[in-house]
């Protein structure tokens, strides 16, 4: 049974039983919403509540394969977003701190974007977010902001961090975040259910804003005194 067909399953136990009164219609809705909250958490990083990768093909499809007519001639653009410096954090103050700041991002990030946008943490401090119909310039202003309010908090926050040894941190303004953004060309993908093709198509759209993203690193590095 593929995914489309999970869901249709579920969708008909659900309206068979939606408002069913007897034991056993209680029972299976009580399992359906278990069912549902284990499903959600297979797709979520336990550290900091984002999406995972598994979530990112099931967000495509469930949009390009809707009858919904709000989602025809949807338009989308990847973000992928890398912290600086990331590994000295953990290196000088421990994992904890460096969890610390891997949270303030994710906050950083849903407070930037809509609940229909895809949040996902890719690994370690590598983030990426998939924006529905959304404006280049919108988007590129939206960043900005998001940016600036990443790195206040993250410098707000290591300030008065001290290591294991009792040392104060000395540069906290090294720790910025590097952004690479691309509008992603959905010719290359016609089928979204294959796995092996959508993850070929996906790699291949997230690499535009993979190489984006480290120009900008390369810049921030180029200033570091």
């Amino acid at each position: 049974m593929d995914r489309s067909d999970e869901k249709k399953f579920i969708e008909d136990i659900e309206s068979r039983y939606r408002y069913s009164e007897t034991e056993e219609g209680l029972i299976i809705r009580r399992l359906l919403e278990m069912y549902k909250d284990l499903d959600d958490k297979a797709l979520r990083d336990q550290l900091t509540g984002l999406y995972n990768r598994k979530a990112i093909q099931r967000y495509f499809e469930q949009i390009l394969t809707s009858d919904n007519p709000i989602n025809q001639n949807t338009s989308f653009s990847i973000i992928t977003i890398d912290l600086d410096h990331f590994k000295s954090v953990n290196d000088t103050y421990g994992h904890n701190v460096g969890d610390d700041v891997l949270k303030i991002v994710s906050e950083g990030l849903i407070r930037t974007f809509k609940k229909s946008d895809l949040t996902v943490r890719d690994g370690g401090d590598e983030f990426l977010v998939v924006v529905r119909n959304c404006e280049l310039s919108v988007l590129l202003y939206r960043l900005e902001i998001m940016s600036n309010y990443i790195t206040e908090c993250i410098h707000k926050e290591l300030e008065d961090k001290v290591n294991e040894f009792g040392m104060p941190i000395t540069r906290p303004h090294d720790y910025t975040i590097s952004l690479g953004v691309r509008e992603m060309d959905l010719s290359g993908l016609t089928n979204v259910k294959d796995e092996i093709e959508f993850e070929s198509w996906f790699k291949k759209e997230k690499k535009y804003a993979d190489d984006l993203a480290y120009i900008q690193k390369e810049e921030h590095h180029s200033i570091r005194l």
